[in-house]
């Protein structure tokens, strides 16, 4: 491959810089699609979470599926240590939002579609990035009391906590 323009990836970066801060975050992404080597399979650096908060940059190669092509300078990664996390349509992966992970270009004919989903506790709360301007319209509280009330509480009428 001379190019990656046509192709969607993500270098190597931790979930952290979503615009919240204050706590925790834990990272779900339901597969939609089967996911596999060929369609760019998600890959994680097992432990890579204890290093902590992790240094971004802009990224040299074009084509990088991040917002603002940021990724994790190589020489920060222990790349030789990245295991695969295939998914069939309708499995997970669950991952802490300082886990280093990445996933290769797509170069099948297939669809590679995953819906995301953070988990924060009710002690983070949204931060102001210019160059980054986000929104959180789809926060729902699933469970327990929110006194910091950061976040808009946006669930459905018909939504009910079960704790």
């Amino acid at each position: 491959i001379d190019s990656l323009d046509n192709y969607n990836f993500t270098l190597f970066f931790i979930d952290r810089y979503w615009g919240f801060e204050g706590g925790s975050v834990t990272s779900v992404w339901l597969a939609l699609d089967d996911v596999d080597e060929e369609n760019g399979v998600l890959q994680v650096i097992p432990g890579s979470h204890k290093l902590g908060l992790q240094e971004h940059g802009t990224s040299a190669i074009a084509g990088n599926m991040l917002t603002s092509n940021q990724e994790i300078p190589k020489h920060l990664v222990e790349a030789e240590k990245a295991i695969q996390c295939p998914l069939k349509a309708g499995q997970m992966s669950i991952h802490d939002g300082l886990t280093v992970h990445f996933s290769e270009p797509n170069l099948s004919n297939r669809r590679r579609c995953g819906f995301v989903i953070r988990y924060v506790p009710t002690t983070a709360y949204p931060v102001d990035d210019p160059d980054r301007p986000r929104s959180f319209p789809a926060t729902v509280l699933v469970a327990g009391v929110d006194t910091f009330n950061h976040f808009t509480n946006n669930a459905p009428d018909n939504f009910s906590k079960i704790f």
